[in-house]
Order: structure tokens, then sequence, then C-alpha cells
């Protein structure tokens, strides 16, 4: 795995005997495919191997680093939902034919059921990658009494393993 940062992520990839590194010079071996992810990492893995076939997956409709970069090694776009199929297909002139959409995987080992949900939500924990939403959801809640915490990004508060607070929940704004 290339990355530009390690972090908690590439602990536990690393944990699993998974090579991590933050230089692409310090990759090794024959690339046989670059399963790429943001803009500026598959770039970077794309120019170093340029003859290697490449698959780009983007998760965000609206971050920059989602969008695609298009290089002739990228066989296909993969979106994790049709708004971002959308996305690449009109801002980026991504075609049809190398669009694919591949929903999120859910693991569940580490995301395992919580207790039985109450008949009316008490609790909600809202994740905010920006702030355009937070206001709404916050009145929303406070016209219904449901108490909601914000956690991602925007709000400065990153939860590292959010499979540790989910179940303190009744609601989840993702």
């Amino acid at each position: 795995v290339y990355t530009q940062s390690a972090g908690q992520i590439a602990e536990e990839i690393r944990s699993e005997s998974i090579p991590v590194v933050t230089s692409i010079s310090e990759v090794s071996g024959d690339i046989d495919i670059i399963h790429a992810h943001h803009t500026p990492v598959a770039a970077t893995a794309i120019c170093r191997y340029p003859d290697v076939p490449a698959v780009f997956v983007a998760h965000d409709f609206v971050a920059w680093h989602d969008s695609p970069p298009l290089f002739p090694s990228i066989r296909y776009y993969v979106a994790v939902d049709a708004t971002v199929a959308e996305r690449l297909a009109a801002e980026s002139g991504v075609e049809p034919a190398q669009l694919r959409v591949l929903l999120n995987a859910v693991d569940t080992r580490r995301f395992q059921p919580g207790p039985p949900l109450p008949a009316k939500p008490h609790r909600a924990l809202a994740y905010a990658k920006n702030l355009g939403h937070i206001d709404v959801i916050r009145r929303a809640c406070s016209a219904r009494r449901i108490a909601v915490d914000f956690v991602g990004s925007a709000v400065g508060k990153i939860i590292e393993a959010p499979e540790s607070v989910l179940a303190g929940y009744d609601l989840v704004f993702a």
C-alpha cells in the first residue's frame, strides 16, 4: 500500500502483514494492477508505473481529491454509489463503458448489530465532512428532542474506531 501519510489505518494494514510505504520509490517488485483512491496518490502511482493497468475508486461527490485523473492506463472508474457515478460521468467525462458502481461493503466482524432500538430515538450521531448540513440536522433533532453528537473532519473530531461508539446511538446520519 502506498499512502502519502501513514496513520492508524496504515498500522492496521501493517498488522495484517501488508507492507505500507509513504514514498512511491519504496515500492519494489512487479506491480500487477494499481487500485487507486484519491487523485494525488493515484496520479503519483500511475506516473511511476505508466504501463500498469489501474482502477480508480471515487468515494465522494464533492471532494476535489475524488475528481478522477484521466490517464490511459485507468481501465475502470469505480463509484461507491450512483450519485458519485453521475459526478464521474458529468463532471469528468468518464465514458459509461469505463464506469462501474460498487457499493461500499461492511465488515460484519468489525461492525456488529447494537442493542434493540427504542420506539423513538433518543441519541443521534452525525458524521460531518463539511459544515453544510450540521444546522439542519441539529434543528431536526432538537424539534424531536433527540440529542445529537457530531464527529468528522468538519468538527475536528475524528473517530478512529467507529464500531466502538455506534451501538450507543439510536440514529446515525452519514
